[in-house]
């Protein structure tokens, strides 16, 4: 039995970077951290990137059921991978 949590324990936190797999440790490794794509603008109600203000379809009706979304990363590459 100690075989299973070994094993469940190694899937939830892995001893190796998620990304590269090379860099030992459960989280991401600085390199990789540093590469993740930054999104420093985004609409604020949706967070799509690349946006001064609410995005064209958020303008009008846009998402009402949501006050707002935050993100810290865009949503491709390696955050892709991530996800």
């Amino acid at each position: 039995m100690v075989g299973l949590g070994a094993a469940v324990l190694d899937l939830l936190l892995p001893a190796v970077c998620p990304l590269c797999r090379e860099a030992r440790g459960p989280a991401l490794c600085p390199d990789c951290l540093a590469g993740l794509p930054q999104m420093p603008t985004a609409c604020p109600l949706c967070g799509c990137p690349a946006q001064d203000g609410p995005c064209p379809a958020c303008a009008g009706d846009g998402l009402a059921h949501l006050d707002a979304i935050h993100t810290g990363f865009a949503y491709r590459g390696p955050m892709r991978q991530l996800v």
